[in-house]
């Protein structure tokens, strides 16, 4: 069996930098800068059928404040 890759992807930062995108370029919708950042970071590996991809996302309020309420998002 070949070695297993998993490949991790911050989609939170890859949206927000996606919706910056658009407002500079708002020609260029965001769901398609999205997907296009995302298609080119993987890209950059060799991935296979049997390579896993994560795309993790937050999600309402962010767990750091309640960590560090120095915290600044």
């Amino acid at each position: 069996m070949p070695d297993e890759k998993v490949i991790v992807i911050d989609g939170g930062n890859i949206l927000h930098r996606a919706i910056f995108a658009y407002m500079n370029s708002p020609a260029v919708p965001a769901p398609y800068t999205y997907l296009r950042m995302i298609i080119g970071y993987l890209k950059r590996f060799d991935i296979t059928l049997d390579t896993q991809i994560i795309i993790a996302q937050d999600y309402g309020r962010s767990w750091r404040k309640g960590y560090d309420h120095n915290y600044k998002s």
